[in-house]
């Protein structure tokens, strides 16, 4: 029996299951963090962004995920998928958004790229603008590199 040790590590993430991200992380290898679901183009990265989980998050970039893969149909980085994250899932709000901060700062500070576009077209802070978070905007933008003279 074959396993894709890159799906597994993607449906994992997409579950919100920390334990099993961690037993097929010790049996994989690097090229199953760059793994790409069929349908979206997201990686494992993507996947826990989207499930709101640090956890998963700090244990996906431990590993050495790329925190700014974009690939196939996954037009927005995970940086971007955190925040559509915060803010349309409508399960838990409150939890879900400071959650969803707490996976933005972590992104950032492991090499995320504020400045990339995704699929709205715009940088992260101008995401956090459409959804109405200048707060975030201004993080978001703080992160940015000195614009040159």
């Amino acid at each position: 029996m074959k396993f894709n040790l890159g799906h597994d590590l993607y449906e994992a993430c997409r579950k919100n299951d920390l334990a099993r991200a961690r037993e097929v992380l010790s049996a994989s290898t690097p090229e199953c963090l760059a793994w790409n679901a069929p349908q979206s183009g997201w990686t494992p990265l993507h996947a826990a962004a989207d499930a709101g989980s640090a956890e998963l998050v700090d244990c996906l970039l431990a590993a050495g995920a790329d925190p700014n893969a974009k690939s196939g149909a996954a037009a927005d980085p995970p940086l971007q998928v955190a925040i559509h994250s915060m803010f349309l899932d409508r399960r838990a709000p409150s939890a879900r958004y400071d959650t969803g901060k707490l996976i933005v700062s972590r992104l950032l500070a492991s090499g995320a790229d504020a400045a990339l576009s995704g699929s709205q077209g715009c940088s992260a802070a101008g995401l956090a603008r459409l959804y109405g978070d200048e707060d975030l905007a201004e993080q978001l933008d703080h992160a940015l590199p000195p614009r040159s003279a």
